[in-house]
C-alpha cells in the first residue's frame, strides 16, 4: 500500500503506487494520507486480522512471481481493493477533479464515473467467461478460405488472379438461404510450416485482408465512389472506429458512460469527414458501422480470457433498431428476430459483424443512405530469419465493393513494392 514517496523514496507497493495512487492523480488530495488511512481502516474498520487471516496470506507467497495468472489472492488483498474503490468512491463524491492536477494551471473538470479515470475491472453485464478458442473452423459467415502455396515465392507473391474474392467474403448465406452482409472482418492466412520446422523462425507466405464498410448519405455516394477509384487504402488512413475498453458490453447505446465518450467526439458515434490526402479537399462524409468491444481486466475470476467481439455503431443500432439478446454478441429487431451478431463471442471462428441483407437495405432507403466496402490486404514473405537479399517484394491490396443495380461489385487495385 506504500506509495512512491511514502517512505521518502523508493520502497513503494506495485498496488499502492500503480493502482491506488494512480487512481486519484485527478484529484489534488495526499495520497499517502489516503494510503495510511486506507491501512488503518483495513486493520480497524474492515476488520483483517492477522491471527485469523495471516497463515492463509502467507501461503500465497508461492504465487507471487505469477500472480496475474492465478486465480487465488491474499484475503489482505482484497481488503486492499475494497478500501481503494471505497475511498475513492468519497474523493470522487467530494473534491473537484483537474485536468494536469499537478500543474499551476490545473482546471477543474467534470467527474461522470470511473470510467474516467478508468478504474474498472469488472464487466457484470457481459454473459461470458472468454472468446471460444479461434480455431478458424468452417462456417456459413467465413465461407471463404485459401491454400494456394505450393508456387516459388515471387511467384506468389505478385499473382492476383488467385486472391480471395471480396464479394464471396461480404455476402454470405445461411443454411435457410438468407443472404447476410459482413459489414467488418479481419483475416489471414500463412503457409503451413514444414515438418519438424517452427513455422515463425523460417519465412513463409502470408496473406491478409481487412473489409470494412462505410454508410453514406445519397447525395454526396456516387462522389465518394468516384473518388475511392484507384486509390491505395495501404496505411489504414481511412477512419475506423477502435476499441472502446472502458465500456461494459450492455452499456452501450444508452448509458451515462457512452454519452460522455459522445461529447468527446469518437467515431462510433458520429459522422467522419473524408479529405483527399493529396489536395486535402473534403470529400463527403462517412459512418463506420463497427466497434470493437475488448474487456482485458484480469484481476479477478468472472473471465477466464480477454473478451472481444464487435458491435455495431450507435448510428446502425438506432437505424436498424435493435435490442439486445440475452445471447452475448446478437442483437434483435422489434420482433424479437436475431438480425445483426458477430458470432465470434459464442464460436470458434473470426471476428466479423453480420447483419441480415433485407433489413440493412430497407432502413438504409428509409433513412436516405447508402453503402460501401473498402478492401485492404497484402502478400509477402515474412518469417525471422528472412533478410533483404531474399526480399522478393510485397503486394499491396485495395479495392472498393458497392452496389451496382442491386449486385455488388468489385474494383480492385494493386501496388506492388519490391524485386519485380
Amino acid at each position: 500500500m506504500v506509495t512512491e514517496y511514502g517512505r521518502g523514496t523508493g520502497g513503494y507497493g506495485d498496488f499502492g503506487r500503480y493502482v491506488f495512487q494512480s487512481a486519484f492523480s485527478d484529484w489534488q488530495v495526499d495520497t499517502n494520507g489516503l494510503s495510511n488511512l486506507a491501512v488503518k481502516w483495513i486493520m480497524e474498520e474492515y476488520g483483517y486480522d492477522v491471527e485469523k487471516h495471516g497463515d492463509f496470506d502467507r501461503g500465497m507467497k508461492s504465487h507471487n512471481y505469477n500472480r496475474h495468472y492465478v486465480m487465488e489472492e491474499r484475503i489482505g488483498k482484497k481488503y486492499q481493493w475494497l478500501v481503494f474503490y471505497d475511498l475513492l468512491a468519497r474523493v470522487s463524491d467530494n473534491f473537484p477533479c483537474y485536468e494536469n492536477s499537478y500543474s499551476r494551471d490545473a482546471k477543474i473538470r467534470r467527474y461522470d464515473g470511473p470510467w474516467d479515470p478508468y478504474v474498472r475491472d469488472i464487466d457484470p453485464t457481459v454473459t461470458i467467461k472468454g472468446n471460444p478458442e479461434n480455431k478458424v473452423e468452417k462456417f456459413w459467415w467465413n465461407p471463404v478460405d485459401y491454400n494456394n502455396w505450393n508456387i516459388p515465392n515471387k511467384d506468389w507473391v505478385f499473382k492476383t488472379d488467385d486472391l480471395p474474392n471480396p464479394l464471396q467474403m461480404i455476402s454470405v448465406f445461411d443454411k435457410a438461404g438468407i443472404e447476410w452482409l459482413v459489414l467488418e472482418i479481419l483475416t489471414s492466412w500463412n503457409s503451413p510450416a514444414d515438418i519438424g520446422k517452427d513455422k515463425w523462425e523460417n519465412p513463409h507466405k502470408d496473406l491478409w485482408y481487412q473489409v470494412r464498410s462505410y454508410i453514406t448519405k445519397k447525395k454526396e455516394h456516387n462522389k465518394i465512389l468516384k473518388w475511392t477509384r484507384e486509390k491505395d487504402f495501404m496505411g489504414r488512413w481511412m477512419p475506423e472506429s477502435g476499441n472502446r475498453y472502458e465500456l461494459f458490453s450492455r452499456e452501450y447505446y444508452w448509458s451515462h458512460a457512452c454519452e460522455t465518450f459522445k461529447q468527446q467526439d469518437y467515431r462510433e458515434y458520429t459522422w467522419s469527414d473524408i479529405n483527399d490526402k493529396k489536395t486535402g479537399k473534403f470529400v463527403g462524409k462517412v459512418a463506420v458501422t463497427a466497434v470493437d468491444y475488448l474487456w482485458e481486466e484480469q484481476f479477478d475470476a468472472s473471465k477466464e480470457s480477454n473478451i472481444s467481439f464487435y458491435k455495431p455503431t450507435e448510428i446502425l443500432f438506432k437505424m436498424l433498431d435493435l435490442q439486445y439478446s440475452k445471447i452475448e454478441g446478437e442483437l434483435l429487431n422489434k420482433d424479437g428476430q436475431m438480425i445483426c451478431f458477430d458470432p465470434s463471442a459464442m464460436h470458434s471462428t473470426r471476428s466479423c459483424l453480420l447483419v441480415r441483407k433485407n433489413d440493412l437495405m430497407k432502413k438504409l432507403e428509409e433513412n436516405g443512405f447508402n453503402i460501401f466496402w473498402t478492401v485492404l490486404g497484402e502478400k509477402l514473405i515474412i518469417g525471422e530469419h528472412f533478410n533483404r537479399t531474399d526480399y522478393v517484394g510485397r503486394l499491396n491490396i485495395s479495392g472498393v465493393v458497392h452496389f451496382d443495380k442491386g449486385q455488388l461489385k468489385h474494383i480492385p487495385f494493386f501496388v506492388v513494392e519490391g524485386n519485380t
